[in-house]
């Protein structure tokens, strides 16, 4: 049927007329966005069709201008609409463009309505379709029994919404009573079906339920793939439980949402292939002795796997030790694991309790780990912010750390090494690093293994031992470039250790340091490693130590005036520092030692 809604728009333009106290009809008061002024002939409007998405077994709610947004008015008003749409949908438009749309319980499909714009010179109708694409299963714990799982009548127990959903709907869960009553208990989540909290709200993406209070849930619940759990709180946990499993499964979203361990099990437990997973913006709390998020692959075959976990809150509430934030065991023969951390707070409490480590990866088996860590927030562990350990052979890693900061760890900021036959790239930029009880970086170098570091402009300040440690075991090879780095108030600036038959390359360069307890380079050899190292540009306030106390070499650049040197003329010594060498040290020209 047709409403009327001309009436509505006459009183209107009468109390507009009386308010301002003088005008003729002309000037009354409407919504419009009309294209002529005063003295211009008035045209007819013009009405353009919309189409806007919709949920089914949903109310959304269009705010205005709505349907007159890309209307030209011409001083119109909408005088007519279908109440009633093509499918049988349940219609009200207001006379400024918002409007509201319920379809028939169960409809999905294409809906439309139409309306109709009219001034003196003229009507214009046009036609709003509505796309209405999965279903909304709602459910309220405090709702009566017997609900049919629309918004206007909930079911009031997660299981029976969870029954009823199929793949692209969305379970909405209400914050109810306050309690996980109705919402507790083990469920599978299908395959394609959203987990929705009120602590998000439900947008698709007309508002159907503004963001309110999440509801209470304990699970666990088992992920299928292509899921999206957002919105609520996590609570309450089971013994030996985790409040997600995600077990071999594709693209899956979790966002918004809280979580409170409590028990000594993960929160979130991923296992073997999963890949497009995200964790973001979700607050995790950790009381015992756990891992916020634990990652454990066992598999046999080369798989690709893809994590991002961004935008997310990490804190340790408890008494005791927890283990990690962030926990990655991986063991799959010739696997890959993509991992993305960005724009997290990471706290562990301190160095006397709270988390061990923000990020801890263990890699066996021909794992290989792309790894990109950026701009996070690490603060109070008792070790490692990051630690990166491979133990078998042919494993390795390939990560970006740039523009994160960190402070009082118990130990190393970054620990990454590398077991024998294996290959590392470093590549870490503009991170700040301060008040450490160990190093800020830790690069561990196995047998036969391969380095290749780049570190630029990053500080180190506060620190109990050194900024940069570089070890080498037999036969192993790094390049390490240092650039840019300012580094105060540490014991050993930057050390390099080598192993037997070990070969390092080292450039540092433009670095600046100040107030150090000992050297700000240390590099004693007692075997049979080679050096070749580039030192220029920096500014030391500590001594440069150089010795070749065993059967290897060092090739130094513009060691001597005839290559360009000494090191005191392409660097500035202070405070009564100077270069201290022991053995022979062949001088190089500049540009000898080569970075790859």
């Amino acid at each position: 049927m047709k409403k009327n809604i001309r009436k509505f728009a006459a009183i209107v333009s009468v109390v507009a007329s009386t308010l301002c106290g003088c005008g003729s009809s002309q000037d009354s008061f409407v919504f419009t966005n009309t294209t002529g002024g005063q003295g211009q002939a008035q045209v007819s409007p013009v009405a353009n069709s919309d189409t806007f998405n919709a949920l089914g077994n949903a109310t959304i709610n269009r705010a205005a201008p709505g349907v007159l947004s890309n209307d030209t008015l011409n001083g119109a008003t909408i005088s007519t609409f279908d109440a009633t749409s093509a499918n049988g949908g349940t219609v009200v438009l207001n006379a400024d463009g918002s409007f509201t749309y319920t379809p028939t319980v169960g409809f999905q499909g294409s809906d439309s309505f139409t309306y109709r714009l009219q001034n003196s010179q003229g009507t214009s109708t046009a036609t709003v379709t509505l796309n209405v694409q999965g279903l909304g299963v709602f459910v309220n714990n405090n709702a009566v029994a017997g609900g049919t799982g629309t918004q206007a009548s909930p079911f009031n127990t997660l299981a029976q919404a969870i029954a009823a959903a199929r793949s692209g709907d969305t379970i909405f869960v209400s914050r109810g009573n306050g309690t996980s009553a109705g919402l507790s208990g083990a469920f599978t989540l299908p395959s394609g079906v959203n987990l929705v909290g009120e602590g998000s709200g439900l947008i698709v993406p007309q508002t159907v339920v503004p963001a309110g209070t999440a509801p209470i849930v304990n699970g666990p619940i088992t992920l299928s793939g292509s899921n999206r759990v957002q919105g609520i709180s996590f609570q309450q946990q089971q013994v030996g439980q985790p409040f997600l499993k995600l077990n071999n499964v594709n693209n899956c979203d979790i966002t918004n949402n809280t979580f409170l361990i409590e028990q000594v099990f993960d929160g979130v437990e991923i296992q073997n292939v999963c890949n497009g997973i995200t964790l973001s913006n979700n607050e995790f709390t950790v009381t015992t002795n756990t891992d916020a998020i634990g990652y454990t692959e066992t598999l046999s075959s080369a798989v690709s796997l893809g994590l991002t976990v961004s935008n997310n809150q990490f804190r340790y509430q408890g008494a005791g030790n927890a283990e990690s934030c962030l926990d990655f065991f991986m063991t799959g023969f010739n696997s890959t694991l993509d991992l993305t951390v960005t724009g997290n707070s990471f706290t562990g409490t301190g160095t006397g309790n709270g988390f061990d480590q923000g990020i801890n990866a263990f890699l066996l088996e021909n794992v290989n780990l792309t790894g990109r860590i950026t701009g996070n927030q690490f603060q109070n562990f008792r070790t490692q912010a990051i630690q990166i350990q491979t133990s078998s052979d042919n494993t390795g890693w390939n990560l970006t750390v740039s523009d994160n900061t960190c402070s009082n760890t118990g130990e190393e900021f970054l620990s990454a090494r590398l077991a024998p036959n294996s290959q590392g790239t470093l590549t870490m930029a503009n991170n700040a690093l301060s008040n450490g009880g160990g190093r800020g970086i830790l690069a561990d170098v196995g047998v036969s293994s391969k380095l290749v570091m780049n570190m630029t402009n990053s500080q180190f300040s506060g620190l109990a031992d050194e900024a940069l440690s570089v070890r080498l075991s037999s036969s192993a090879e790094a390049n390490v470039t240092a650039q840019g780095c300012t580094v105060s108030n540490c014991n050993i600036g930057f050390r390099f250790i080598p192993g037997s038959n070990s070969d390092l390359t080292f450039r540092v360069l433009n670095n600046m340091f100040t107030a150090m307890t000992a050297q700000c380079i240390n590099y004693v050899d007692s075997q049979t490693g080679r050096l070749c190292a580039d030192i220029s540009g920096n500014s030391f306030v500590t001594d440069v130590l150089l010795f070749n106390n065993g059967t290897g070499s060092i090739d130094l650049e513009q060691f001597s005036a005839g290559d360009g040197g000494p090191l005191n003329v392409v660097n500035t010594f202070s405070s009564g520092a100077t270069v201290n060498t022991s053995g022979t040290i062949t001088s190089r020209p500049d540009g000898f030692c080569t970075q790859p």
